[in-house]
């Protein structure tokens, strides 16, 4: 499709969504781990995620923990930008990229990377970020961020103190207007590193112990930024953590502890209760503020089924990683991880669910990211499909 083509087909379906009724959002506000960070470790620590990262879309290490670009990628670049174009397949609303990198669509900004424009709002996430503080008590299978839930919730408040104030004195070129807290989406996706991380020392029974904590610590997250304004939330639950190749190949369980899939049973089960916690707190929340919109974003199902099932989304692997060391079963070596010298990455990561080990590949994230676009994930239903266009000049 050329370019004129390309403008053509998205002025006629803009004349078609400005007559809708839709609910939009002036941007959006993400806090999380390495699922959905951007950038914010890259900017504090620019030694993190070297090459191979990023080499598939960006040509460059990126600050993503993946060959290309994450969930939180392909869904801003749906939510929100200058312009916004969907095509129709199968009655799901899909975002041609071709077309929005032709009309100059942006990615959501890393709070730490200053030199960004936040007009479309800011991306608290980063790697190894927790929903709880770090606890020196336990030892963790990898380090834990110091930009835990807490201090994005922190950077939040940061952020809008800010915005006010450069609304008063200053230049608006890169910031939003304050009434912008009021009409953004609001998204978190934290929780697995509390998990993933003490699973090694404590069991899959044992790290339930933080489950209640992790639950009120995103509970308390959402009141804080209803207080901010925020009245819609995305809330993911933590995915299938027994299905990482990481986690198979540190468990090395005898068969009786693994699935049909080859995944570590006792793990997925317990992440299953820990979203069965999540979800209830969330009702509860609901409860308090009915005039709030706040959605779970079941993941886990998805993803289970993409390790299980690669093949019904066309992809080939659901347990070999595509960057790693090692070959078999898994190409997975804890001593030679993604970006070390003895590592080496795959030509085809488009075959492959499992980029590291620990994140998906570019390919995956696409696959979870239609079925969130479709709607098939939320709880309760999400009118996602009446969304027009995203005024990010508000």
């Amino acid at each position: 499709m050329g370019l004129f083509h390309m403008l053509l087909l998205v002025s006629l379906i803009m004349i078609q969504v400005g007559n809708i009724d839709s609910k939009c959002f002036s941007a959006i506000f993400n806090f999380g781990d390495s699922t959905s960070d951007t950038g914010e470790d890259h900017a504090a620590f620019p030694d993190h995620l070297p090459v191979p990262y990023g080499s598939t879309f960006f040509k460059k290490p990126a600050g993503r923990a993946s060959d290309g670009r994450l969930i939180i990628d392909f869904l801003a670049s749906c939510l929100f930008s200058l312009k916004l174009i969907f095509e129709i397949n199968d009655g799901m609303m899909l975002m041609n990229n071709l077309a929005a990198e032709a009309l100059g669509l942006h990615f959501l900004t890393p709070y730490l990377k200053p030199e960004g424009s936040f007009k479309n709002g800011v991306n608290f996430a980063a790697v190894g970020a927790a929903a709880l503080p770090p606890n020196s008590s336990f030892p963790t299978l990898f380090p834990l961020s110091v930009f835990n839930l807490g201090v994005q919730l922190q950077q939040m408040r940061e952020f809008k103190s800010i915005v006010e104030e450069v609304h008063k004195h200053g230049s608006k070129k890169r910031f939003p207007s304050p009434k912008v807290f009021g009409k953004s989406l609001y998204m978190l996706y934290i929780g697995q590193a509390d998990i993933v991380s003490q699973v090694e020392t404590l069991g899959a029974d044992g790290v339930k112990q933080f489950f209640p904590r992790m639950v009120s610590s995103i509970s308390h997250t959402i009141r804080e930024l209803y207080g901010l304004g925020g009245r819609t939330f995305w809330v993911f639950g933590v995915g299938p953590a027994g299905c990482d190749p990481i986690i198979r190949v540190i468990v090395n369980q005898a068969s009786s502890y693994l699935d049909s899939g080859g995944c570590y049973f006792p793990l997925n089960d317990a992440v299953s209760e820990y979203n069965k916690l999540l979800r209830e707190s969330l009702w509860e929340i609901r409860g308090e503020n009915p005039e709030a919109s706040i959605i779970y974003v079941d993941t886990f199902s998805v993803k289970l089924d993409l390790f299980k099932n690669p093949t019904h989304y066309g992809l080939k692997y659901g347990a070999k990683v595509c960057c790693g060391h090692g070959g078999g079963l898994f190409n997975f070596d804890l001593h030679a991880q993604c970006g070390s010298p003895n590592a080496t990455a795959c030509k085809d990561p488009w075959n492959y669910v499992s980029w590291d080990g620990a994140h998906l590949t570019e390919a995956a994230n696409r696959v979870i990211a239609r079925e969130i676009l479709n709607g098939s994930l939320f709880e309760p239903s999400f009118p996602l499909k009446k969304l027009g266009r995203i005024h990010g000049s508000t």
